[in-house]
């Protein structure tokens, strides 16, 4: 028998109660929701007494690190008290199957979305083809406090092979130039929360904008049909009303305010206009100025990284590739050592001072620059070490080719010093 139902029991024993505060009538512990481990240290002593170290990798709270050495995952890492986990149960009263953090699953088996699928409480009932995907747990919590099942979105910003499959078929999406999705027959339907419910924040969640950006991405290049995703934002009119009945109504009263307002909604994944195709830089100039445009979309982390990706290779190819390919066809061994270094050096500092150089924007535009401690001092030290060594390694390659260029040549001896000298005088 699997021992991982007992090690997640053990932790939510250890975890406090979360409880939900909008100075109304719903206030109160939520069920299977706690906060992180109070001692963090004491739990993970009592942990490793209690089971060994294999049954700790099996459940997912020990794992490797990239180093290769064991570490306690999250939620143990954390400050106590400081985030949120969920219990995932097959049946009421039953020892967890999985517990759910922000950051995902704790089993690491499976991705939360996919995870609550299991959950007792997702059993047919009349709210079933629904299902709200979060920001956070604590804005999951709102959900379940008025008997509407909700899940954190973590994972689906990097949504995968072979998650991608698991995705699609577990939530009936089809996939394929004929993809026909069936989620209003079989599963649930998504229903995204561009708000914050546990804080009555009408800003649409960053993290949320990421993964409607990654999943239209999916739909518009690899044929998915995600189109019927709701995009929710209450009216304006409706904000008002959960305002008010958070403080006055009960939980009946506010689930007909939430499915009313989810019914109205207008704005699905397939509702948004098909963007632009993205020119792909040609050389490494352009490559760096996309990389540059993409950090002022704040919200679009994805096209961050992609447009950082791109400027990678860029460097490589054509800055890096030309550098090394100059350095093989040197003749002269201590040229073709400076031109490798000169190559390597390259690969480390353009993109410490790219990230550098936004870095301290960022601090000028949000005024914090003159702050104490939040100008990257020992960055920009280590930083100029490495272009001190970068301009060396430069002039002594331009050394090498100098002495090269002006060397005597040699000359064959002779009896006759003036004759020898007649001959080279013309040089």
């Amino acid at each position: 028998m699997s021992s991982n139902g007992a090690i997640y029991e053990a932790i939510i024993k250890s975890c406090g109660p979360y409880t939900l505060k909008l100075c109304g009538p719903i206030d109160g512990v939520v069920a299977d929701f706690f906060k992180s481990p109070e001692d963090p240290t004491s739990l993970t002593g009592e942990l490793s007494a209690k089971f060994n170290q294999q049954q700790l990798q099996d459940a997912g709270v020990l794992r490797k690190k990239t180093t290769g050495e064991l570490g306690w995952a999250f939620p143990f890492a954390e400050g106590p008290g400081s985030h949120h986990v969920f219990a995932i149960r097959k049946t009421a009263g039953q020892l967890p199957h999985d517990l759910v953090t922000n950051q995902g699953c704790i089993s690491f088996r499976n991705l939360p979305i996919l995870a609550v699928l299991d959950h007792f409480a997702m059993q047919p009932n009349e709210n079933q083809h629904r299902l709200f995907v979060t920001a956070t747990l604590a804005d999951a919590a709102f959900f379940w406090q008025i008997g509407l099942p909700a899940i954190c979105g973590a994972g689906l910003d990097q949504l995968k092979q072979p998650w991608i499959d698991k995705f699609c078929k577990k939530l009936e999406f089809g996939q394929g130039k004929a993809a026909t999705s069936f989620w209003y027959e079989i599963a649930p339907h998504l229903v995204f929360v561009n708000w914050s419910p546990a804080r009555m924040d009408w800003e649409v969640p960053k993290h949320m904008e990421v993964i409607a950006s990654h999943l239209r991405d999916l739909m518009e290049h690899l044929s998915i049909d995600l189109k019927s995703i709701c995009l929710w934002t209450p009216t304006v009119e409706k904000r008002q009303t959960f305002r008010v009945s958070v403080k006055y109504a009960g939980a009946a009263e506010l689930r007909e305010h939430v499915i009313d307002s989810v019914d109205w909604c207008t704005d699905h994944l397939g509702d948004r206009p098909r963007r632009a195709p993205i020119q792909e830089p040609r050389t490494f100039s352009e490559a760096h100025e996309a990389w540059r445009k993409s950090l002022r979309q704040i919200n679009d982390h994805n096209q961050q990284e992609k447009s950082w990706s791109g400027r990678t290779e860029k460097l490589a190819s054509d800055v890096l590739a030309p550098l090394r390919q100059q350095a093989e066809g040197s003749s002269d061994a201590l040229e073709r050592s400076l031109t490798l270094t000169l190559a390597e050096l390259s690969g480390v500092l353009d993109p410490q001072m790219a990230m550098l150089s936004a870095k301290v924007e960022k601090l000028y535009v949000s005024g914090t620059a003159q702050t104490q401690g939040s100008f990257p001092q020992q960055e920009i030290e280590t930083t100029l070490k490495l272009v001190d060594r970068l301009l060396a390694t430069t002039k002594e390659i331009q050394a090498c080719r100098t002495n090269k260029r002006f060397a005597p040549k040699s000359q064959t001896p002779s009896g006759n010093d003036s004759d020898s000298q007649t001959k080279s005088s013309p040089h």
